[in-house]
């Protein structure tokens, strides 16, 4: 009597194949430059979304610094840990972006009052604003 695998073993070694497969596949240096590639036009995808204000910089780190450790490229220096709390996440964004030099430059500061969270009170906030004569 021959003895003839089951389809539930075939089935099971034809996947580790595939994975093998595909995993050899990730390793060639056209598979590099695509994950290279991919992590520009993250990167400017998040950019963009951030300055035409579709996010705020706290979704813009956190999606970073997770997207970092997923294993994604392009954005690291964009990323802050959201469980340290605080309000880093627009500074470290500002910074990334080289937006100190801009804030210097062209931009003013104006304090409005704000509505904190933290001690459900009114407060006085400081607010970067671009005059608008200036942004022709």
């Amino acid at each position: 009597m021959v003895h003839r695998p089951s389809m539930r073993s075939t089935r099971k070694r034809l996947r580790q194949a595939e994975e093998e497969n595909e995993l050899l596949a990730s390793q060639t240096p056209a598979a590099k430059l695509r994950r290279a590639e991919a992590g520009k036009v993250f990167r400017n995808d998040m950019i963009d979304r951030f300055a035409t204000g579709k996010i705020q910089p706290v979704d813009l780190a956190t999606i970073s610094w997770f997207a970092t450790e997923a294993g994604a490229g392009g954005v690291s220096d964009l990323g802050v840990d959201p469980r340290l709390g605080g309000r880093n996440q627009s500074r470290k964004v500002r910074e990334a972006l080289g937006l100190k030099c801009v804030e210097r430059l062209f931009l003013f500061k104006i304090k409005v009052p704000m509505w904190d969270c933290d001690t459900c009170s009114r407060k006085m906030g400081t607010l970067l604003v671009k005059l608008p004569h200036d942004s022709f």
